[in-house]
């Protein structure tokens, strides 16, 4: 099976510092996950067989599978899972699982015994919602020769930036179970119309992420199949309350107004989305639904924005210039957002630019930025300080409800909380988030195994092949 994924020239096969959509595919069929999630959100082991905890949820012990071995022969033992936990600090494949105390947490053999700086009722869930892989003694290889991962497949090919190949191992500890292709050839193609044209031209068997338009467009086509993600990712216009002219809450409450999510959703999203709402996680579990439909309001805006003193307001956003609906998104905002007093630049940058700059993201004005995941596992990553992409809102107070929220094994109570803090996000918060629109996946109508995967940002190709 071929398949075609985003690449970039600075790929590497560094596991704990996947660079590009291609890297985190690669790596996924290398290494393993503790568990993933099931189209419809059930956890499913990987690496674990059990998962218990003490009363409070501050101490867990995860048994691991007895069979589980890398491609050396090796036990996957405990030590591997916190040594690549430690390897991965500071990296967003460990963001959700910050709470595991490393120094506290333990190993023996197969056993791991996981103490948490804070509570939290479905570890399990966190891992299952994390692309955190497993490493041998949490180190792994930039050698195609000596990977040595505990996935069905080992990496016999890699060109950074255009293809990794890579063969099914006969040796798999799993057996048939995972791994039903016998060699997948991963070609790096950085514009998602050029995906689906390489698809239509039957040079790969599979595209992944495609643009909308493209979708829309070949949809009626025999030798097309279109695979939409269950839930929906979500394209937002962070606005940069660290820093002016944001850092007002009517500026921002007076930019929400001033868009039209409506006419987004319909020409951005080529029909296929819908508008969103501002908050993260819709289509998700955990997503309030409560909250009412933010329409565009422009004498509204405009009176928002006097009160903030201002009568024109004049700012620079960044987002990746791959010509997908994230930046047609982005561009038409900047022409709604006019008629309220809003002069908005966007700045396009190549998808090397826009990735490799990831970590200046908070020192701009806003960023364009698309994710598809749940409201708890998304918010880690921006509403708290310290929190790697913080753009100045969320608090400790805010931190503290959240943590609760993880805590408590009552799901109504959990609710309840998380509906707070998006209520909060939704009055006063920095997310213009437009719109809402499924990864889609385009294959030849002879891929299968494409409907068992629940994460298409990520998609773990493991059962997936061409019959």
């Amino acid at each position: 099976m071929t398949a075609a994924f985003l690449d970039t020239p600075q790929d590497t096969l560094n596991a704990t510092k996947p660079v590009d959509d291609l890297a985190w595919v690669r790596s996924e069929l290398v290494y393993e996950r503790m568990a993933e999630m099931s189209p419809s959100y059930k956890i499913e082991p990987i690496l674990y067989t059990s998962a218990t905890h003490n009363a409070a949820g501050t101490q867990w012990t995860f048994t691991l599978n007895p069979r589980a071995k890398f491609a050396n022969g090796e036990e996957v033992e405990g030590s591997d899972v916190l040594a690549t936990l430690a390897a991965d600090q500071g990296q967003d494949s460990t963001q959700t699982l910050t709470m595991i105390d490393l120094k506290k947490s333990t190993a023996s053999g197969k056993t791991i015994h996981f103490v948490l700086s804070a509570p939290t009722a479905d570890l399990p869930f966190d891992f299952a919602m994390s692309p955190f892989v497993v490493l041998p003694h949490g180190k792994g290889s930039t050698n195609p020769a000596t990977m040595n991962g505990s996935g069905p497949y080992k990496v016999v090919q890699f060109v950074p930036g255009e293809r990794s190949v890579l063969e099914r191992r006969s040796d798999y500890w799993d057996g048939d179970k995972r791994g039903m292709a016998k060699k997948i050839v991963l070609i790096g193609v950085a514009d998602p119309s050029a995906r689906m044209r390489a698809l239509l031209s039957h040079q790969v068997d599979l595209a992944g992420n495609v643009n909308l338009s493209d979708a829309a467009t070949d949809a009626d086509k025999s030798s097309v199949a279109l695979h939409k993600s269950v839930s929906p990712e979500s394209m937002d216009l962070i606005l940069n309350a660290k820093i002016a002219p944001f850092n007002n809450v009517k500026v921002r409450q007076a930019f929400r107004l001033a868009v039209n999510r409506t006419q987004l959703a319909s020409v951005a999203l080529s029909g296929i989305g819908k508008p969103g709402n501002d908050v993260w996680g819709a289509g998700f579990p955990g997503y309030d639904k409560s909250l009412p439909q933010r329409a565009q309001n422009i004498a509204q805006a405009k009176k928002l924005l006097a009160e903030a003193g201002r009568s024109h307001v004049s700012f620079t956003v960044y987002a990746p210039a791959d010509g997908g609906p994230l930046t047609e998104g982005t561009l038409l905002i900047a022409q709604q957002v006019k008629a309220a007093g809003f002069d908005m630049t966007v700045k396009q940058l190549s998808e090397a630019q826009y990735d490799g700059e990831a970590q200046e993201w908070t020192s701009w004005q806003g960023v364009a930025f698309s994710l598809g995941y749940p409201f708890e596992t998304t918010a880690p990553f921006f509403y708290e300080p310290g929190a790697p992409y913080y753009f100045g809102i969320g608090s400790s107070a805010f931190a503290s409800t959240f943590n609760e929220a993880l805590a408590t094994f009552s799901a109504a109570k959990k609710q309840q909380l998380l509906d707070s803090l998006q209520k909060q996000l939704w009055e006063t918060g920095s997310d213009v988030l437009w719109g809402l629109a499924p990864i889609v996946i385009a294959s030849n109508p002879d891929v299968v195994g494409l409907n068992q995967i629940a994460d298409y940002n990520y998609p773990d190709l493991t059962n997936v092949y061409v019959k």
